[in-house]
């Protein structure tokens, strides 16, 4: 692999030249020979996983063309990242939910649910639902980021018999990935 960062003639180019492919690193031109993939047998999850960059590939050219989006992506850039770069990366890295809490909740309306959920860049939205030993919605909203350790819900109904409930949390990160979770409400 050759590395150029002051080669008049490749200075902008990039993409394949017969065997050889010139990619942009920053400020820098890279020259490497082009994989062979001919031959290769890609795996179930390979598959999917081409399948997830392919879409990570179109959100991070949407994201070139939205000026909001594109400004969101740019402030979370570093050393010889691009905005290219850091979008594919949050599309491919799913948000984690760390923790429930739900030592708060009684059934009481105005007792709080607090969800830890974290992603590389940000979490968008944390939904909570409680729901009755049948999985039946009793209620259901969106968590409010107010910076202490995390999300948190306040119940907005009574419950009495909210010692059989389970709490269902489902958070998104900016691309849209989705990640669900949930805790069971232990007796005290």
């Amino acid at each position: 692999m050759a590395i150029s960062r002051t080669n008049i003639v490749l200075k902008g180019f990039h993409g394949k030249v017969g065997a050889w492919v010139v990619r942009r690193w920053g400020e820098s031109t890279v020259i490497s020979l082009r994989p062979n993939t001919k031959y290769r047998k890609w795996s179930k999850l390979q598959k999917l996983n081409r399948k997830r960059f392919k879409d990570a590939m179109v959100y991070a050219a949407r994201v070139l063309v939205d000026p909001k989006m594109w400004t969101y992506y740019k402030k979370k850039c570093k050393k010889k990242q691009t905005v290219w770069n850091v979008a594919v990366a949050d599309y491919m890295l799913n948000p984690t939910i760390d923790k429930i809490d739900v030592s708060e909740y009684e059934g009481k309306k105005g007792d709080t649910i607090v969800v830890i959920a974290n992603d590389k860049y940000a979490v968008a939205r944390v939904v909570v639902s409680i729901l009755d030993a049948q999985g039946l919605e009793i209620e259901s909203g969106a968590a409010v980021c107010d910076y202490t350790p995390g999300w948190t819900y306040t119940s907005i109904k009574k419950n009495p018999k909210w010692k059989e409930c389970r709490v269902n949390v489902e958070i998104s990160d900016v691309p849209g990935n989705i990640v669900s979770g949930y805790s069971m409400v232990e007796k005290r």
